[in-house]
């Protein structure tokens, strides 16, 4: 089962554990044990006042934003400073990022254009691949 439906309806659209339960038949306190572990209710609380998933999707990529630019900012500080290659990476990294922070959330008639992909891949040589 993809849990990620049933935790975007709890988080986003406040449906309740009972009436998840019925829905996607799924026993109540299996699905209670699974929001509590992975802390629905605190991202239901940071969505409140926000009823648009769109609205919820870009919070959620300027976190992981936010957690990329940490880790970018980690790579730099221990870098080789003649290793021209990884700059340039880091700085396609960097313009990425500062794309993302800069979506906002869609009006519900919009579609979302082309460009505005929510995947980043980000590559730092001899450290493989980091994907969202």
């Amino acid at each position: 089962m993809d849990w990620t439906d049933l935790k975007r309806e709890y988080v986003a659209m406040g449906k309740s554990i009972e009436k998840l339960s019925e829905e996607w038949g799924v026993d109540a306190e299996e699905l209670s044990t699974l929001a509590r572990t992975e802390g629905w209710d605190a991202l239901r609380e940071e969505l409140s006042g926000s009823e648009s998933l769109s609205e919820y999707r870009v919070m959620r990529l300027q976190k992981v934003a936010d957690r990329l630019l940490e880790r970018l900012d980690e790579a730099i500080r221990d870098m080789d400073a003649s290793d021209l290659k990884v700059y340039k990476q880091l700085a396609g990294s960097l313009k990425d990022i500062k794309d993302i922070q800069a979506l906002k959330p869609e009006a519900p008639e919009q579609k979302a254009e082309p460009n505005q992909s929510a995947d980043v891949v980000v590559r730092v040589e001899g450290g493989g691949a980091w994907s969202r």
